[in-house]
């Protein structure tokens, strides 16, 4: 399994390599840290897979902390109805919290470990980034305040 990473401003790129195990499962380790952050597009190929010619892709990843927030109704207030929100709407359209990345998770049964996320192709749950008042005018106002406050308060700019 080859993998090849590569930021979208082509500052970075890598190519890192592994073997499969008997059962198809697999893992790189990087050589170096990535720092918090970046828009980077991961390639996979497999030379043993069935059709060669075939390479996936992973579009939009970032390195860095994933911050989950969880809750019942506490969790339930939209930006929508929040008193400050037109003020963090016009920070964005100033360029202000553009490596913010959230998104709305659906309930799924938890009955069973998981260790992915299932797929689901509703644009309603995908990741949202940069930030656009249209998907965070029904986002959660409780997350999304935790990020800002993480932003303005200590510096970390890469929240997801």
């Amino acid at each position: 399994v080859v993998v090849h990473i590569q930021s979208s401003d082509g500052s970075f790129e890598d190519t890192l390599s592994t073997q499969a195990m008997a059962n198809g499962d697999w893992k790189v380790i990087l050589e170096q840290p990535m720092p918090n952050g970046g828009d980077y597009t991961l390639w996979l190929e497999c030379a043993k897979c069935v059709n060669v010619d075939d390479m996936d892709a992973l579009y939009n990843v970032t390195f860095g902390d994933v911050y989950y927030c969880a809750g019942q109704s506490n969790m339930e207030l939209d930006m929508h109805y929040t008193f400050t929100r037109n003020i963090t709407y016009d920070a964005i359209a100033n360029g202000k919290y553009q490596n913010i990345r959230y998104r709305t998770m659906y309930e799924i049964d938890a009955t069973a470990p998981s260790y992915v996320v299932p797929v689901n192709t509703n644009p309603k749950y995908q990741w949202n980034y940069p930030p656009n008042n249209e998907s965070l005018d029904a986002f959660s106002a409780a997350c999304w305040y935790f990020a800002q406050s993480l932003h303005d308060n200590y510096g970390v700019t890469d929240v997801n």
